[in-house]
């Protein structure tokens, strides 16, 4: 397993099972439909993709490989007229089992013959928002290889694939280089707070909802200018680009770039994450 999937994989065992490593993808479907093809062309994707049948080991140190593909994933709910939302969201929320090597759902909720609703759940243990995008290219280009047998088969996909990156990692961690980049790290967090007896609460919170430490990180004065250059160029807000604290106190994604130092706030109990 890589260094993150044994983060989610932490993750998931200290907290109550829950969908919050659950990824859904939901499709409105428009126009003949045909069932089989969708459902042959999702049991082939997982024959193509090991992590889609995959499970961790009980120390969440390895993977261990399904040889079994289903002979079929889709399942279909056909009920005309009726409002399909509650059983959207209680499939997407549907945790995965640990004891189960199948890291995709599949349901269709067909309200007829030529309009329904595809929904898609991934375990984020096997994939990530990047491999989502590979996966669903590749589903598409297996449904029209299987509708038209004149259309090619997609290319297969490279040997090893994920398990080859896992391993490569691991080597990484286990050389020299590696090493010296986990003792860098090890230096720099040194004497950190990391579970302050205070626990400072995040704003809005609840009373026993998780407290946070902090970090100072400063940056290099030639990426700093470097970092201001980029922001100018990209034209974000006036306060991110001017290095402005009041424009980052409650930043997110939409202002990753700040000119003066950056403080990092992460949730104290969630450290598998740094």
């Amino acid at each position: 397993m890589t260094r993150q999937q044994k983060a989610v994989w932490t993750a998931q065992r200290l907290g109550n099972p829950g969908d919050a490593y659950n990824i859904p993808v939901a499709f409105r479907l428009s126009g003949p439909l045909d069932v089989d093809i969708l459902d042959r062309a999702l049991c082939e994707l997982i024959a193509r993709h090991p992590a889609l049948r995959s499970q961790a080991d009980a120390h969440g140190e390895s993977q261990e490989l399904s040889a079994d593909v289903p002979d079929r994933v889709l399942r279909v709910h056909e009920a005309p007229g009726q409002d399909w939302n509650p059983h959207l969201t209680e499939a997407a929320r549907t945790p995965f089992r640990a004891d189960t090597s199948l890291r995709l759902r599949a349901d269709l909720f067909r309200d007829s013959p030529e309009d329904a609703v595809l929904l898609l759940v991934l375990d984020h243990l096997a994939a990530d928002a990047t491999s989502v995008g590979l996966l669903l290219d590749d589903l598409s280009a297996l449904c029209t290889a299987h509708a038209d047998a004149k259309e090619p088969h997609p290319a297969a996909a490279p040997e090893g694939g994920y398990f080859a990156y896992a391993r490569a990692q691991q080597a990484y961690e286990e050389s020299p280089e590696g090493r010296r980049d986990q003792e860098f790290w090890a230096d720099y967090v040194r004497g950190a707070n990391a579970v302050p007896s205070g626990l400072e609460r995040v704003a809005g919170a609840e009373a026993d909802g998780p407290g946070t430490s902090s970090i100072d990180v400063r940056l290099p004065e030639d990426l700093r200018r470097r970092c201001a250059r980029r922001a100018r160029r990209l034209r974000p807000a006036p306060p991110a680009a001017e290095g402005d604290p009041a424009g980052v106190a409650g930043a997110g994604p939409g202002h990753p770039l700040r000119a003066g130092p950056v403080r990092l706030r992460l949730p104290a109990g969630d450290r598998h994450h740094r």
